[in-house]
């Protein structure tokens, strides 16, 4: 992740498990985080990979 995002590429993040990413920092390396939990839609719902692009 850090080569991608030293070489300018922005990360977004997309998960269902958020209680996993709050005891972790790698969050703060995504320009972008949806969880589930908290846009109503969990993967592989399109809908949940939609709502997630309207973070970027």
């Amino acid at each position: 992740m850090n080569e991608l995002t030293d070489g300018g590429r922005t990360l977004s993040l997309l998960s269902n498990l958020l209680p996993v990413w709050e005891r972790s920092d790698w969050p703060k390396r995504f320009a972008a985080r949806a969880f589930s939990c908290r846009i109503g839609v969990a993967k592989p719902d399109p809908r949940a990979y939609q709502a997630g692009s309207v973070c970027l």
